[in-house]
Parts: C-alpha cells; structure tokens; sequence
C-alpha cells in the first residue's frame, strides 16, 4: 500500500511539474519546455529518488562498517 502512495505521490509532483513547465515555456516561447510531458517529469524525480536511495543505503553501510571498527579498536583498550 505504501509503495503505491509513492508511486502515485510521484506522478502528481509530476503533474505539477509538468504543468508549471508548460505554462512557463508558453509564456518565454520556449518548445522544449512545451513539449514536456508527466511521464518525462515522473521518469526524471524517480531517477533522482533512486540516487538519493542509493547514496544514503551506501552511508548506512558505510556507517555500520565504521561503527564496527570502531567496537573492534575499544576491544583492545
């Protein structure tokens, strides 16, 4: 149930997005900011999600690796 919330969270910050887009490339005149779509604007925060994912589960690991030396180094003490 939670992944869906995520999921469906995800489109509507790519709706918003996207609308806001749209609105802003028709005010400049810019095409490629008009022609944005949901699923480009969904695709590009769930990427971005997926990195941010990655890169605090490397921190967690990187912690607990630490930690663990550290026991190991009060052992001797």
């Amino acid at each position: 149930m939670g992944r869906i919330l995520v999921l469906v969270f995800i489109v509507i910050i790519g709706w918003i997005f996207t609308a806001a887009k749209k609105t802003t490339g028709k005010i400049i005149n810019n095409q490629k900011l008009k022609d944005t779509t949901v699923k480009g604007e969904s695709k590009k925060i769930m990427d971005k999600a997926a990195k941010g994912v990655n890169w605090m589960e490397d921190q967690w690991k990187d912690s607990k690796k630490n930690a663990d030396k550290s026991k190991k180094t009060d052992d001797w003490f």
